[in-house]
């Protein structure tokens, strides 16, 4: 199902994953149509006006004012390629999977749709790859026509950012994964610093004066400990108030999803009617209870770094990012450390013990 969307309403999609459905413009028929994904088509002047990704409906329900539906999200799915090709710009409409070129591989889970007899093989928070990806794909996956000369030659051309990083003040962010065969590479390592440094660009830009922007350089990878799980960054002095942001976007994010995994009411009343409720209760405690755990840590970010906080839930990064965080968040965040001052150089492998800890 497509949904005209304003861009007023992104954050609601991004964030709270939700979207709105006014009832003056009938109701959405969910299981008479079998739809079990839905679309918001963004109506935006710029280039990401259209459908840009997919999600899993969760659930339905009525406001508390009797005014619309709420469709809650569940899982989601990148479109390399924005989806233009909607009739009109007034009202929700149905339109079959094929037309994104997109199959359902299990409940909630999409996958490229045969071509030419060939079914490509993704996970559910790939990006689907097109013709026009394949050279990137090629070269990611199995380096085929990396341009080698470009890499070497850029590194070399930046030895003054070497030279800033060893002159200034350096801080520690370690985030912890859950753990990965040791057996098997590391698959998802470039997204996930590809992810970070595109988060710590953005946000040196949105939350510091133009002067301190300037000043401050880039998040570099440092270490990968197997076993543990555990990459780490270093960064200069604007390295503490990432580490706040990026701790508090990702609690937010888990919530959502959390939240989107309990019981809804008529689920609940379905199973108590067929007495199958013991295990999904159990599981509800447990959800129930890590949701508070995740609202308790907010509160403690709130209280002890109020201006950054505030600085933060006032300025939504764009889909992209918010989108690369996801994934993150699939990929089995569980713990994130950071030091609040300048490390030790000298003393390096003792850091560990100064830093401040959040799990999640």
């Amino acid at each position: 199902m497509i949904v005209p969307e304003t861009i007023d309403f992104l954050s609601n999609v991004l964030i709270d994953n939700k979207i709105w459905i006014n009832k003056n413009l009938g109701e959405p028929r969910l299981l008479e149509r079998n739809v079990k994904y839905i679309a918001p088509y963004w109506l935006s002047n710029e280039s990401d006006r259209g459908v840009n990704r997919i999600y899993h409906i969760l659930d339905m329900t009525s406001t508390l004012d009797g005014k619309s539906y709420e469709i809650t999200l569940g899982n989601s799915f990148n479109l390399i390629e924005n989806w233009h090709r909607l009739d009109q710009f007034r009202r929700f409409q149905y339109v079959p999977l094929s037309e994104f070129k997109l199959r359902e591989l299990a409940e909630g889970i999409l996958v490229p749709a045969k071509e030419n007899n060939k079914i490509e093989r993704v996970r559910s928070t790939d990006l689907l790859t097109t013709k026009k990806e394949d050279r990137f794909f090629s070269e990611f996956w199995i380096g085929k026509e990396i341009k080698l000369k470009k890499y070497w030659k850029t590194y070399y051309e930046g030895f003054g950012y070497i030279e800033k990083f060893k002159s200034s003040n350096s801080y520690i962010l370690e985030i912890s994964f859950s753990n990965k065969p040791k057996e098997l590479p590391l698959f998802n390592l470039e997204p996930v610093n590809k992810t970070l440094k595109a988060f710590y660009y953005h946000a040196k830009k949105t939350y510091l004066p133009i002067t301190e922007f300037e000043l401050e350089g880039p998040l570099y990878l440092q270490e990968v400990s197997r076993g543990s799980e555990i990459i780490t960054w270093l960064a200069n002095g604007f390295l503490p108030i990432f580490s706040i942001a990026f701790i508090v976007l990702t609690i937010e994010l888990k919530l959502k999803k959390l939240q989107g995994q309990k019981l809804s009411n008529s689920l609940i009343e379905s199973k108590i009617k067929s007495g199958k409720l013991n295990d999904d209760l159990t599981n509800e405690k447990i959800i129930s209870h890590r949701i508070k755990n995740l609202h308790d840590r907010l509160e403690f970010l709130k209280e002890h770094h109020p201006n950054h906080y505030q600085r933060i839930v006032n300025n939504t990064p764009p889909k992209e990012i918010i989108d690369g965080l996801n994934n993150l968040v699939d990929e089995g965040i569980n713990k994130i450390r950071f030091t609040k001052n300048p490390v030790n150089k000298l003393n390096f492998d003792k850091e560990s013990e100064n830093m401040e800890e959040i799990e999640l």
